[in-house]
């Protein structure tokens, strides 16, 4: 329930796609099916509320969730910013050189 209205990413589309690739069906009849809900309206309804309970929220936050605008990874803690630090393929580099040599004593 959250990939296509969150992030607007459609699993069939990729399915649809291999599909059209092997000739078992048109590109029209994949556009077709893409125009049609993926499956019911109530039965996604019913997944959003079993999502949101089993991840604790109230069905308001979790509304609130999907509707918020997506977050890139870059907002968050990691450690992206000194993996792409201009000294981070030195230290790489220091690093297999240091495991040879303890090897080779070995």
């Amino acid at each position: 329930c959250y990939l296509p209205r969150k992030f607007g990413f459609d699993k069939r589309r990729s399915h649809l796609s291999s599909l059209i690739c092997s000739g078992e069906i048109t590109r029209q009849e994949a556009l077709e099916k893409l125009e049609a809900p993926p499956y019911s309206p109530a039965l996604q309804q019913q997944d959003c509320e079993y999502v949101a309970k089993k991840l604790g929220f109230t069905p308001a936050e979790f509304e609130s969730l999907m509707t918020a605008s997506p977050r890139r990874y870059e907002e968050f803690p990691s450690y992206h910013k000194r993996t792409h630090a201009w000294w981070y393929p030195f230290l790489l580099r220091a690093n297999r050189i240091w495991k040879r040599l303890v090897l080779r004593r070995k």
